[in-house]
């Protein structure tokens, strides 16, 4: 089970800053399109509608290296919709961008994870800096370890020091 873990009372805003710090940790970026309405939170994944439905779990508090971590194992379980995309609904194009201290395909215990949207209002040209218009709107850790294991540790606190 992956566990997301946050950082409590960090001000998503000043991330913004920090990114072209991390780039060198930049795995790959996914684009994915999640949609709210009355009925509920839905996204689309490889063209196939799935209805979102909250499983929570308890979040438990831990200090570490100066910063208060949130462990949350909570996750949404995905329905497949077999009919139609609600009426009454706002689509919300999410870019997610990985960073982790392994390439991809290697072991890595942690990765690094910050979700966002590009302004609309800006042309973007992502091709000479994906941050350009980029608003981090939410950013977390997935730890595929407890973090019991020392390895989460270290690749955590690599991470950690930049945000600092």
């Amino acid at each position: 089970m992956t566990t997301k873990i946050y950082i409590k009372d960090f001000d998503t805003a000043s991330l913004r800053k920090k990114l072209s710090k991390l780039d060198e940790y930049f795995r790959n970026q996914e684009i994915t399109v999640e949609m709210v309405s009355p009925e509920g939170l839905f996204t689309i994944e490889n063209n196939k509608l799935f209805r979102l439905k909250p499983v929570d779990k308890e979040i438990i508090e831990c200090k570490f290296e100066g910063f208060t971590l949130l462990f949350d194992n909570s996750y949404f379980e995905k329905e497949f919709v077999f009919s139609h995309v609600p009426y009454d609904h706002i689509n919300i194009d999410v870019v997610k961008f990985y960073y982790g201290e392994e390439n991809l395909g290697k072991k890595s215990f942690l990765r690094f994870v910050v979700e966002g949207i590009y302004d609309n209002c800006l042309q973007v040209d992502t091709s000479k800096d994906k941050y350009f218009g980029f608003l981090p709107t939410n950013f977390y850790f997935l730890a595929n370890e407890s973090f019991d294991n020392v390895l989460v540790k270290k690749e955590l606190n690599v991470f950690l020091s930049m945000l600092k």
